[in-house]
């Protein structure tokens, strides 16, 4: 994320498929419950609409701006 207001939007996306997180730096967002394929599917696709796009590493999802 570039900006508070990128920030912000992603935020808001979290919030509206009630997934409970943590803001942890600029572009990193920790969440903190087990979320399901269908979840992160959703995430995904959500995120997506937004102009942004998850990122797997390592087995961690991180959130890029296209």
């Amino acid at each position: 994320m570039l900006c508070t207001r990128s920030e912000m939007a992603v935020i808001n996306e979290l919030q509206k498929l009630d997934l409970h997180f943590m803001v942890v730096d600029l572009g990193i967002v920790k969440i903190m419950q087990n979320i399901s394929n269908a979840q992160i599917k959703k995430l995904r696709k959500t995120l997506y609409n937004t102009g942004f796009e998850l990122i797997n590493y390592k087995g961690n999802v991180s959130i890029e701006k296209i």
